[in-house]
């Protein structure tokens, strides 16, 4: 038979070995709940950065298509008015620079909305 005393340091051993295995355990199931929680923040910042490239398109589109629209405006309204050369040219050049202007500021918005998604997603990963 055994003695008392090596019966608990048989019990101690088993009960610690179980202790951590279920540690274990717990630790790959928090270590898996963080990787899937890095992947999901990571696609909904691709989808974000995706979402603001579109969307930045379709402005520097509209921008672009609305410089069209005034130069041909200038065009008709010099062609009636029977004013040409010099004129029309600056007046043309200055649609181009405001609309240059106004694609340019569309674009660093963006480009500071993209780094503005990638600096939180990286303060989210440090606090994990």
């Amino acid at each position: 038979m055994c003695e008392p005393t090596t019966a608990m340091l048989a019990i101690t051993a088993i009960t610690a070995g179980a202790s951590y295995v279920a540690a274990d355990k717990q630790a790959d199931a928090q270590e898996a709940a963080i990787e899937a929680s890095q992947q999901a923040t990571e696609l909904a910042n691709a989808a974000q950065i995706e979402e603001l490239n579109g969307s930045t398109m379709d402005e520097k589109s509209d921008l672009a298509r609305e410089a069209m629209r005034r130069r041909g405006q200038l065009r008709v309204a010099t062609g009636e008015s029977g004013v040409g050369g010099l004129v029309v040219d600056s007046l043309m050049q200055d649609v181009d620079a405001q609309t240059g202007r106004a694609i340019s500021r569309v674009e660093e918005n963006r480009l500071r909305g993209i780094d503005q998604i990638r600096r939180g997603a990286a303060t989210s990963a440090a606090n994990n």
